[in-house]
This record gives structure tokens, sequence and C-alpha cells, in this order.
């Protein structure tokens, strides 16, 4: 019993310290990625550097840091917090992924958001390649 009462306290005590989840690198579109067209034959990804999910349910606190991971990273991948904008903020439907303990889980639901930027600065962030089923 006391066992189990401590992997609940670790699990409550890691969930609140916001160490349960964070997010991936950008996906940086190659030159094929950014011509595909969505519905009426307008695309977020139209011109789009790259595109990166994050989870958009939990805790308050938790959402915002996974939230300010994201921006983070593609401020990275642009060169600086003034040197992309973005283009599209999306729900994914559950596209978004999040890493605890080196295990990828999946966001339940519509709480994934995809975050569609384009770089605008003179960094030009190498493509990471078409995605696996795309």
């Amino acid at each position: 019993m006391k066992q189990i009462s401590y992997l609940v306290f670790l699990a409550l005590l890691i969930s609140i310290t916001g160490c349960a989840g964070a997010v991936k690198p950008p996906h940086i579109y190659s030159p094929e990625e950014t011509g595909k067209q969505g519905f009426g034959g307008v695309s977020a990804k139209e011109g789009a550097t790259g595109e990166i999910s994050y989870c958009d349910a939990g805790m308050a606190f938790q959402v915002k840091s996974r939230k300010d991971q994201t921006y983070a990273a593609i401020a990275k991948a642009c060169g600086g917090d003034d040197k992309y904008y973005v283009t599209g903020d999306l729900a994914s439907g559950g596209q978004a992924r999040t890493v605890v303990g080196g295990i990828e889980t999946s966001c339940t639901g519509l709480a994934g958001r995809l975050i569609i930027f384009k770089c605008t600065g003179t960094v030009k962030p190498k493509p990471t390649g078409l995605r696996s089923g795309q």
C-alpha cells in the first residue's frame, strides 16, 4: 500500500510541477509541402515556413507552459522572437504530441493546437522533410 501511495504522490508531483509534457520541435516544410491547398483553394501552409503542435488540455499552468515552449521553439527556429509571424492557429484534433518520461502521448479530443508560422528574418531553417502519410 505504501508503494502505491508513493507512486500516486510522484505522479501528482510531476503533473503539478509542469514536467508532465514537453513540446516537440517544429516541423519545417519542404518546398513540396507548402503548395498544398486547403478548403476552397486557400491554405495556411501556402508560403509558410513550418508548423508545430501542442496540447491545449490540462491544468492552466501546464497549458501555458506548453504554449510558451511552442512559441520559444518557433523563435529558436526562426532566429528570434520578432523574426516570425503566425499564419494559422488551428485545432489539430489530436495530432499534438507531448513527451512524458520519454513516451509520446497524444492529445485527446480537439485539444490539440496546430500553429503554422512563417519566418521573416534572414535565418532559413532547414526542412525536416515530408511527414509520413502526407
